[in-house]
């Protein structure tokens, strides 16, 4: 079981706000993220439970991935964590009262401190698990556990060799070939920058009556909802680390229904309250470490074991489109 600390840097984790998560936060908005209780998932199971909850149809088969170019059907997420120093000055805090006041709330200093602490934790390990699911979705390949490479086997894009007259059009014309391939309505379209843009340059060159739409700003991205298309529009933003990724898709449009992506997390160690190692099904961890008796410092410390599955391939379509 947890200790009462444990517990309550993990509450002070969670409370504070995630920053953006664009990529990641598409496989959550897909369903809640599958825990597993040991430190390597078998993904029969989680298509088990999908079949169970009626989230895919129940003859739906698990279609084969590879690690390192051999088939596999369980994954050992890689531990993403960080760790920031404490300091003797910052045990002599910890110990203080007095009161501190950031964006009107009020706090105590030693409260102040390790929320501080932990946002450095926080921001990290989210930004990591981010470039995570945006390498698993641009390009269906991911790292799992001893750096080895998960391929997810996403249909090789389909090359479109000259600009639509249309982007309305094109993505009318698009939609239905999704729904008779597949049988199910994308759940929304991604598209790269440049195709953003030639996209909003048409909205904003036709008259109003001709074409309807909307276009509106969340986090990173824009949003585009346009009348007689029928799956809304997102734009894909920067993934932090991968300039390269996003280079590599600003030519291209993704069709993607919910059911294609998975949030999993791998079962967490820890020591708790009986001293013994222990297993946690969750997505983070969070302590503090041991005081180094040399350096007469300790650590805080927060793990997590996320993976960025793509369970259905064949749901996900990619068209490269030249603009030139």
């Amino acid at each position: 079981m947890l200790t009462e600390r444990q517990k309550e840097y993990i509450g002070v984790y969670a409370a504070i706000p995630s920053p953006n998560m664009f990529y990641w936060d598409l496989f959550r908005e897909a369903r809640e993220a599958y825990l597993g209780l040991g430190e390597t998932i078998n993904l029969n199971e989680v298509m088990a439970e999908m079949k169970e909850a009626g989230i895919v149809p129940r003859d739906t088969e698990l279609p084969p991935m590879t690690i390192n170019g051999n088939v596999a059907v369980s994954i050992t997420p890689d531990i993403v964590g960080n760790s920031v120093g404490i300091s003797a000055l910052d045990s002599i805090n910890a110990n203080r009262t007095d009161t501190v006041v950031v964006n009107g709330q009020q706090m105590t200093a030693s409260q102040y401190d390790v929320e501080n602490k932990t946002m450095t934790l926080k921001n990290s390990i989210c930004n990591t698990t981010n470039r995570m699911a945006a390498q698993a979705l641009l390009t269906g390949k991911v790292k799992c556990a001893g750096n080895q490479e998960v391929d997810m086997k996403l249909p090789k894009d389909v090359e479109v060799n000259s600009k639509p007259k249309s982007w309305v059009t094109f993505f009318v014309e698009k939609i239905n070939d999704y729904q008779i391939e597949t049988g199910y309505m994308p759940s929304y379209i991604l598209v790269g920058s440049k195709i953003a843009a030639e996209l909003i340059t048409e909205i904003q060159n036709t008259k109003a009556s001709l074409l309807a739409a909307k276009v509106e700003k969340k986090g990173q991205s824009a949003i585009i909802n346009i009348n007689g298309v029928l799956s809304e529009i997102r734009t894909l933003p920067p993934a932090i680390g991968y300039t390269n990724l996003i280079k590599e898709t600003e030519d291209k449009v993704f069709l993607i229904n919910n059911m294609s992506l998975v949030p999993l997390y791998a079962g967490l160690e820890f020591v708790g309250d009986t001293n013994n190692p222990e297993m946690m099904r969750g997505d983070v961890f969070v302590d503090k470490g041991d005081v180094n008796k040399q350096t007469g410092r300790a650590t805080l410390f927060a793990k997590s074991a996320p993976f960025p599955a793509i369970a259905l391939p064949k749901l996900i379509k990619v068209y490269k489109v030249t603009l030139g």
